[in-house]
């Protein structure tokens, strides 16, 4: 399994919070990097990715174009037949974008786990 970091910041924080303050705000590593990163991974065999970064449902939005996450993903699973496994950290599911929607419904090597999801019943039932 392999990490690769698309999103290493966060915008939003507690107001307790210190540390967004010291690392300063999100930004995107560009898609063309990410994408060739995760294929170069691939073609060397490595069968799981993992797309980690603080708040990846945001992913983009300080890039020129302002691509998704989805499309990251798709684009990804396209390029990559031999990759077995794609999986994300991080993500509010409440921010997904229609693509990662349709990924996550379609794409059986987009590993369905949301780790955000118990965040998403608290702010439900409060």
């Amino acid at each position: 399994m392999r990490f690769s970091r698309c999103r290493p910041a966060a915008i939003t924080a507690a107001p307790f919070a210190s540390i967004p303050f010291g690392r300063g705000l999100s930004r995107s590593v560009p898609m063309d990097e990410v994408f060739r990163a995760a294929c170069r991974l691939s073609d060397k065999g490595f069968r799981e990715i993992v797309l980690t970064g603080v708040d990846l449902t945001s992913y983009g939005a300080d890039l020129c174009g302002g691509p998704r996450l989805g499309e990251l993903v798709k684009s990804i699973l396209r390029a990559a037949p031999k990759l077995e496994r794609l999986r994300l950290s991080s993500i509010d599911c409440i921010e997904a974008d229609a693509d990662l929607i349709d990924a996550f419904a379609t794409e059986p090597r987009l590993m369905p786990h949301l780790p955000s999801f118990a965040a998403i019943r608290r702010r439900i039932l409060s």
